[in-house]
């Protein structure tokens, strides 16, 4: 008997059209300016509408040392769940 063909698989077995990608959990992308850098790597961001976000260093960035400093312009990637936290993704020159 043959086997039955139930699509496409994960290395981990799992069935590939259940499996959640983080692109489906992440917020809107948008830029903004650093306004003050707080404890623990957290920054008060102000986006280009005028709306202030508490935002931490993605990890990409963290790896790279990247400083970033009040006054930088950075996007910041809005979490899904809360609109008053994100993520720095990258700081511009």
């Amino acid at each position: 008997m043959a086997p039955v063909d139930r699509g496409p698989r994960r290395s981990d077995g799992r069935d590939e059209s259940n499996a959640e990608t983080p692109r489906e959990r992440t917020g809107p992308a948008v830029e903004g300016t650093v306004r003050e850098a707080r404890p623990n790597a957290i920054y008060g961001v102000e986006l280009e509408g005028g709306q202030k976000v508490l935002a931490h260093i993605a990890t990409s960035l963290q790896t790279r040392i990247v400083r970033v400093l009040p006054g930088d312009r950075v996007t910041v990637q809005l979490s899904p769940y809360d609109g008053s936290r994100g993520r720095i993704t990258q700081r511009h020159r």
